[in-house]
Formats: structure tokens, sequence, C-alpha cells
């Protein structure tokens, strides 16, 4: 299914502000162009995987007209460096003559995923993975409910995640249609969200915050709402997004409370809410987005690595760990600033700064988890080698 362990996750998200230009983030950190030089730095590095995005409002600029320019070379660039590529196809934006509340949007979205898949097709993409509309939850709640950001909605959070939700759907039966082994992975936080010692009154609401983070993929599944047209084989790879922030204090419904120390009797283990969400649905997972901002990166993943550990040693079916964003956006990128990446930012001749104890820990989880592999793949094969020495002697 996947090439590797360990995936780059190269920044593509579409931000609209309310008035001027949109900002596509990959343009900010140089992957739009020197993605050739970051596959190259990928590959160096044993980083066999990596997640891109297919910005929708940039290949639709005239409705129905698809420019697949740059992810043809994309394609061919990750091919002849051996790197599997995973396709977001909505993160953020969409071409700005569609109404996101109107059914328009889902026929417009459908037909281009359609069109994406028979991209894939032409190209003759190996096992193929997509993600159809990256973090549907967050971008409902931020987007729908509270304003913060594009489509900048209020008290309609729940409406715009239908329709998100409805969209993925019928993306993802239209992109079977054309590529039967297509491989579809939806992606939310994976949070926990816990009562203040000092407010144990609060204790059913944190709750019921906690577990709201699984409504989407139940919409998904038919679990929840199933006139949106969800059923259980809509959910096929499960991805996560895990951060030091992605576990808080309640502090109403509305917004997060104050984040959770790790030394906390309140901090969930990671591994545990892994494991959660693998009897919940019982899929495959892929841990799709992390890392931490700035000096702590290296500790961040080894405990993010050894938390997955733990859960596939306790049977959670965990098939990979996403460093995202891989390559960090500028300084001067404000509010799209960030310092998780193994890799700086881009000079004009296409050159990144490495971190180094990043790079040293990704190596070091690398040769750990190729271990692993190696002890389960063994006992594997010689119990398979033993089944068919007594079916030898039986005969």
């Amino acid at each position: 299914m996947l090439n590797g362990f360990f995936i780059a996750g190269f920044p593509g998200r579409t931000y609209m502000p309310r008035k001027g230009r949109r900002i596509e983030q990959a343009e900010l950190c140089g992957h739009h162009r020197f993605y050739a030089e970051d596959y190259a730095r990928a590959k160096k590095l044993g980083l066999l995987v990596a997640r891109e995005t297919a910005q929708w409002a940039a290949i639709e600029r005239v409705p129905g007209q698809y420019d697949f320019g740059f992810v043809r070379r994309r394609i061919h660039s990750a091919r002849a460096q051996g790197i599997q590529l995973i396709w977001t196809l909505l993160d953020g934006g969409w071409p700005a003559d569609i109404d996101v509340m109107r059914p328009m949007f889902v026929q417009r979205f459908t037909a281009y995923t359609r069109a994406f898949a028979r991209l894939l097709c032409d190209q003759e993409v190996k096992q193929p993975i997509v993600v159809p509309v990256n973090e549907i939850g967050p971008l409902s709640r931020a987007g729908g409910e509270l304003g913060h950001c594009f489509p900048f909605l209020e008290e309609r959070g729940l409406e715009l995640r239908c329709q998100l939700v409805r969209a993925a759907i019928s993306a993802v039966d239209a992109m079977r249609e054309i590529l039967p082994e297509i491989r579809i992975m939806h992606v939310e936080p994976l949070v926990h969200v816990s009562a203040h010692p000092f407010h144990p009154e609060d204790a059913d609401a944190a709750d019921a915050m906690r577990r709201e983070q699984y409504a989407v993929f139940d919409m998904l599944a038919g679990r929840s709402w199933p006139q949106l047209g969800g059923r259980e084989h809509h959910l096929d790879l499960i991805g996560v997004s895990h951060y030091l922030g992605s576990q808080y204090y309640y502090a109403g419904p509305r917004y997060p409370g104050r984040m959770i120390n790790p030394q906390a009797a309140e901090w969930r283990r990671f591994s545990d809410m892994l494991a959660e969400l693998g009897r919940r649905y019982a899929c495959p997972l892929v841990v799709a987005a992390t890392g931490h901002d700035g000096a702590g990166r290296a500790a961040w993943l080894r405990y993010i690595c050894r938390e997955a550990q733990h859960a596939a040693s306790h049977g959670t079916a965990v098939h990979g760990i996403c460093i995202a964003p891989i390559v960090d956006c500028p300084k001067q990128a404000f509010e799209l600033r960030n310092s998780h990446g193994l890799w700086g930012p881009a000079d004009e001749q296409g050159e990144r700064a490495v971190d180094m104890w990043l790079a040293k820990e990704l190596r070091e989880q690398q040769r750990t988890f190729e271990r692993l592999q190696h002890e389960r793949i063994e006992p594997a094969a010689a119990g398979a080698a033993r089944t068919r020495l007594n079916r030898a002697f039986d005969a």
C-alpha cells in the first residue's frame, strides 16, 4: 500500500482571505518551484512517500476546464525518484465562482475528482492514494460555524460539514468508477478534551466535545446522517493529524481551552487514542500529519513513533507517519509561518537548510521500524514454512 512507513508532507493548503488574491502555501514555501529538488532531498533521507495537494482553484480556472500541468510534472518528477504520492484534492479553497452551499458545488467537485482519476489512469500511476477533502471537521467549524476562515460563514457549521461530506462521498464513488483499485484516505484531527481539574462538572461536556471528532467519519460511513449517502465502504484508510496542541481543556462549546501539559494527569497517551480509533472503525490507520514547532521537533517525532509502536504491538494497524509540514514557510509569511519542518524555506537556488537533530531522529526511527518490520516478517515466514512442512508430511 505505502512504499515506506515515513511520509513527507509538503504544504499545499489554499488560503482564501476576505480581500485580495488567494494564497497558496506551496508557493510561499518554495515547493511549487523546487518540487524536483524537494523530491531528491526526500529520497536521500529515505522518504519514499509524500503528501501533495492538487489545488482545485488553480486547476479549474474556467468552469469545466482542468489544467493538470503542474500535477503531471510532479507525477513525472516523483516517479523518477521512486516516490509514491498521496494526493489531496481539496484543502482550504475552491474556484471563486462556486457557492459551497449550493448543489452545484457537489456536482463540480465530483466532475473535478473524476477528471483527476482519469489523469491518474492515463499516467499509469501505481498504488494511487487520494484524500478527497482534507480535515472537513476543522474547516466546517472554523469556516462554517465561527467565520474565522473561508468561506467565512457563521452558525452554519453542521450545514457546511454535511455539504463537504456529501461532496467527498460523491467523489469517492466517481473515482472508483474510473480506478477501482484507488485507495481513499480521509484525514481528520485526533484530539483529546478533558475537564480542568478545577471544574470536574465539565466532564460530560468535555467528553461530548471529544467524541465530536468522530462525526465526519460516522457520516462518511453512514452511521449518522445516512441521507448523505455514506456507507461503510466509503471508509478505506483513516488518516489523523495530531500535534502537541491536540489535547486541551474544555472551556465551553465554541473554542478549545488551554493546552494540556504532557505531564498533567489529564494527558492521554497517543497510543490509546489510536487504539480507540482502530476499534471504532477497523480500518488501517495513518498518522497523516504531525510535527512540533521549534526546538522540540526531534523529541516529538520520537514520542509519536514510540506511541505508534506501542499501538501496533497491541493490535492497532498503523501504516505510516507523516511529518507535516516537511518544509518551513518563510518568516515573512506571518500567520502562515511555521518551524515544524525537516527543511527550512528555499532560497533562490532551491537550497534548504536541514534540521540536523530531526534528520538524525528520523534516521534512528527508520532503523527501528525496519528492524521491527523484519522481526514481524521472519516469524510469519517461519510459521508459513512450518505449515508447508507439516502438510508435506501429512501427505
